[in-house]
This record gives C-alpha cells, structure tokens and sequence, in this order.
C-alpha cells in the first residue's frame, strides 16, 4: 500500500469543493486476516454496549456509537487514510473526542462512505453478522433481568443468619413475634428459591431449613405469662 493519507491532507480535502474523492489517492485493502477480524469484532461490539448503573450489570445498545464505530474501524483497517496521529493520544477521553471530530470530517466530505462502498461485500457482511450476534449474547450473558434478580436474592442470602442467630434474633425481639403468622415465611422461601431452579441445591437447602425451624420455633412458642 502506498503513502498513508495524512489528517491535515482529509482536512484540506474536506474544505474543497472541487477536488474529487478519486483523486485523493485512497487505497482499499480486499482482505484482512481472520485474528485481525476478532479484534475488530471485539472493539466495535464493546463500544456498541452502554452500562447504565454502577454494578455494571444494567446494558443496552449504543445504536449511535455502534454506528460511528463500525464505520470508522473499518475505514482505519480497508484503507490507507492515516489514524496514527489520533491513535498515539494517551489520554483516553481526550482521543475519544478527537476520533469523534475526525469522524465527522471523514463521513461529512464522503470518505467513508467511498473505503465502505468499495470494501468486498463478503467482508462487510461478516462483520456485521458477527458483531450483532455478540453484542447480543453479551447483553443476555451478562446483563439479563435473570442475572441482575440472582445478583440481588445472592446478596439477600448471605445477609441470613444460621439457625442459631435467627433464634436469637427471635428471642431478643420477645412479644412482637407473638402476631407473626409462620406461613408469611414462605414469602420468603420462594423469593430465595426464585431464579435458583439451576444453581446450587445445597443453598436452597440450607435455606428451606432455617425458614421451616423458625416456622417450627413460632409455632411452639410458649405464650408471655400476664402479670395480672
């Protein structure tokens, strides 16, 4: 491939209006190897996925930023237009904004338009079958309402006591528990057991245990003796 095609000589050609495109000297490369797609796969799909909440387990599509990915990866990996200036930036935001600028210059004057158009339709359609296919299995891998339910009931479990501990929880609260209605506590079981049909039998277990001995212990509970 001949000379790289530098940022100032795109900025130069997108405030022209008569220089054509083919005269630009863009080169378009037919084929790149197969662990150079994964990697670009792998790119495009992660700047494809907005997290929405601090536990990260909360994400969506980025339609817009998938988008301007796509389309600027490519261009950088099809053709010969320069992305090195941008690509030696070490602060992250600040290179995120200038590959944003470059971007709307490049789309804006018809470059990537022209590498897109020109690179073999087999290549795109590769990257684009496999691109969407990952974000997906990303997104119903790791952030499912499955997920984000069994991350919160996990956190509910390991906050309850062993049986000696609820007991004396019980012990320590005296009359109020007089009014408990034992059955309530299969609310409870069931919202513990709930989304664990395929994870560990023994957590369940162990659960189905400490709520049948405190229902047993309310239940045989002797009556508060009246003063009177």
């Amino acid at each position: 491939m001949s000379k790289k095609i530098t940022i100032s000589k795109v900025k130069e050609f997108a405030k022209s209006k008569d220089n054509k495109i083919e005269e630009l000297g863009i080169e378009i490369i037919p084929y790149i190897g197969f662990q150079q797609k994964k990697s670009i796969i792998n790119l495009i799909a992660n700047n494809s996925i907005s997290i929405l909440d601090d536990t990260k387990k909360i994400k969506k599509i980025d339609y817009a930023t998938k988008i301007m990915s796509f389309e600027l990866i490519l261009t950088k990996y099809y053709s010969n237009v320069d992305f090195n200036t941008i690509d030696s930036i070490e602060e992250p935001e600040k290179r995120s904004q200038k590959l944003i600028e470059y971007y709307d210059i490049l789309k804006s004057c018809g470059i990537i338009d022209h590498v897109l158009d020109n690179v073999p339709d087999f290549e795109i359609e590769f990257f684009t079958e496999c691109i969407d296919k990952q974000i997906i299995e990303e997104i119903k891998t790791h952030g499912s309402l499955e997920d984000i339910v069994d991350d919160f009931l996990n956190k509910i479990v390991n906050k309850i006591p062993d049986k000696e501990g609820i007991l004396k929880i019980i012990n320590d609260i005296g009359g109020q528990m007089k009014d408990l209605d034992p059955d309530k506590l299969e609310l409870v079981k069931d919202a513990v057991n709930f989304n664990r049909q395929n994870k560990s039998g023994d957590t369940i277990k162990k659960n189905e245990e400490i709520i049948n001995n405190v229902k047993e212990f309310v239940k045989n509970k002797p009556e508060e003796k009246s003063d009177k």
